[in-house]
């Protein structure tokens, strides 16, 4: 397999795979720097989490979990986080914006879209202040059967005008749109981040091909068994997806591990071993 020339990581999931809570955002800047002081990733997307917003609970909460953890975190204005992430100096090339943008943009309520238009604001804004290079947004509702694509893009353009040096991604989630899969959504949007489980999720990966001038992230998400890195149910494995995008597209931008689920039959170090061998 060719070597990724960018590697970064997910910052999400990284406290849980040590049995923290995920939301534990000290736990998650000491993770990021035993990673850098190993010189295991090359940089990291950090994920915004709407458990860390005082003004209301996530609402993308399928288990029901989420609320409990809401309650329970702490705290922190973007602004708290950005002076947090400053202090670290770690590179982050990337910012994950709350994964409730798309639900607050397709609301019918005009105060839960202006909210959704808020959070964009300040996604963009803590990727301008820490000087990440672009922001990833889930901006549509999975769940939603009808709502206007054109709106979406005209509200991702218009935020984006104000941060001239920053590119808005908008990520392949799944939709629930008759019909339609991701991949149509995205045609109108400037730029892409793809996520491996959703397009495996449709068998669209090959599509990607036609859009790979937009493509700018591609989300790695895959679960370690052991220190092997897998992908669950899909019609490829993680080593020809990766094959196929350094090799036949030649794409040679930000490559992000987004680890799924606990260290199920491996360990921390395993953990270290599985993203070296991503290196290599």
């Amino acid at each position: 397999m060719s070597k990724i020339p960018l590697l970064s990581i997910s910052t999400g999931p990284l406290p849980r795979m040590l049995k923290r809570k995920y939301y534990d955002l000290e736990i998650t800047l000491k993770i990021m720097n035993e990673l850098m002081r190993e010189d295991i990733v090359d940089g990291f997307e950090f994920q915004l989490l709407a458990e860390w917003n005082a003004t209301q609970p996530p609402l993308d909460d399928p288990n029901g979990t989420r609320l409990g953890a809401w309650k329970s975190s702490s705290k922190y204005s973007v602004n708290q986080i950005a002076l947090r992430l400053e202090e670290i100096a770690l590179p982050i090339f990337s910012i994950h914006a709350n994964r409730d943008i798309g639900k607050l943009l397709c609301s019918a309520e005009e105060s839960e879209i202006e909210k959704g238009k808020s959070f964009c604001q300040q996604s963009m804004e803590l990727a301008e202040q820490i000087e990440a290079k672009l922001c990833v947004f889930h901006i549509w509702d999975p769940l939603s059967q009808n709502f206007d694509i054109k709106f979406l893009q005209e509200t991702l353009r218009d935020i984006s005008r104000q941060f001239p040096a920053l590119r808005a991604s908008v990520e392949n989630i799944p939709t629930s749109i008759p019909g339609c899969t991701p991949i149509h959504l995205l045609h109108g949007f400037k730029w892409i981040t793809l996520d491996l489980r959703w397009a495996a999720m449709y068998n669209e990966l090959y599509l990607f091909r036609n859009l790979l001038q937009k493509i700018i992230n591609v989300h790695l998400r895959g679960e370690i068994l052991n220190k092997f890195w897998v992908l669950p149910d899909a019609p490829f494995t993680f080593e020809e997806a990766i094959n196929l995008m350094l090799n036949d597209w030649r794409y040679l931008d930000i490559y992000t591990l987004e680890p799924d689920g606990d260290l199920k039959l491996s360990n921390w170090q395993n953990l270290k071993t599985a993203i070296q061998a991503l290196k290599k």
